[in-house]
């Protein structure tokens, strides 16, 4: 699937994985906005000063994108995990980010599967859709 700039909508192929094995064509769209107030998935997307003096972008396509001094260094998918909790599983080096969002959507803290702390403190917040 193809996520829209929008964050609502996205195309693309479905195709079976047992018995015909047929292709066909989808389109989604969303039907609920997430809000930070309501128990659903927390609002994420947005911009962070990260360690070691990275830079994480928190996409609304559910990615995420990592860079050091202006210059991509990883990038991956993330998932919410509940109870304002994430994932990031990037792709280069195997580090699967665990972090928690605070209360207020302004910090990031957490851990990597490597036991280092994580932390990230929101710059630009993205605006929901």
């Amino acid at each position: 699937m193809r996520f829209a700039n929008d964050a609502r909508t996205a195309t693309g192929t479905v195709r079976e994985l047992t018995g015909p094995q047929r292709t066909g064509t989808s389109n989604w769209t969303r039907l609920a906005t997430n809000t930070i107030n309501t128990g659903s998935e927390p609002w994420l997307p947005g911009s962070f000063d990260w360690v070691a003096g990275q830079f994480l972008v928190v996409h609304p396509q559910h990615r995420v994108t990592v860079y050091l001094n202006g210059s991509k260094i990883n990038e991956g998918p993330w998932e919410y995990l509940g109870a304002n909790r994430f994932r990031f599983t990037m792709e280069k080096g195997g580090y699967i980010d665990t972090v928690e969002l605070s209360p207020d959507g302004k910090t990031l803290t957490g851990r990597n599967n490597q036991g280092n702390e994580l932390r990230g403190t929101r710059r630009v917040t993205s605006p929901r859709p």
